[in-house]
């Protein structure tokens, strides 16, 4: 009887190993459906103006911001439209950015760095 519990236990044991172990697949394999490229930036390096190519595909209202490496919002917008958006930079110092696209239900959440640099 002694036997039958250690064997009990060694197969408990490895079936919770190998469901923790499946668990990140899972929740990588979700993270992937989420995470389709919605958001391109070019140039980049950008010296004066940024051009924001938004893809169509399931495109819904949206916000882009346009925050610093602190976090600070330096520019916020509604984009109502897939296509091509233009930010002008020219008056913003040199210096790396962060451009961030959120859906407003949550399933768009895209963050692509950029870098100004001097005209």
């Amino acid at each position: 009887m002694y036997k039958m519990k250690k064997l009990s236990i060694i197969t408990a044991l490895a079936l919770v190993a190998f469901q923790a172990h499946s668990l990140p697949t899972y929740l990588e394999d979700e993270k992937e459906e989420k995470k389709e490229i919605f958001l391109s930036a070019y140039p980049n390096p950008i010296s004066s103006v940024v051009n924001i190519r938004i893809a169509d595909d399931q495109f819904q209202m949206m916000t882009l911001s346009l925050e610093d490496t602190n976090g600070k919002v330096i520019l916020k917008d509604k984009i109502t439209h897939p296509g091509v958006h233009t930010i002008n930079m020219r008056l913003l110092s040199q210096g790396s950015y962060v451009l961030h696209l959120q859906s407003e239900d949550g399933s768009i959440d895209e963050r692509k760095p950029i870098q100004k640099v001097a005209p």
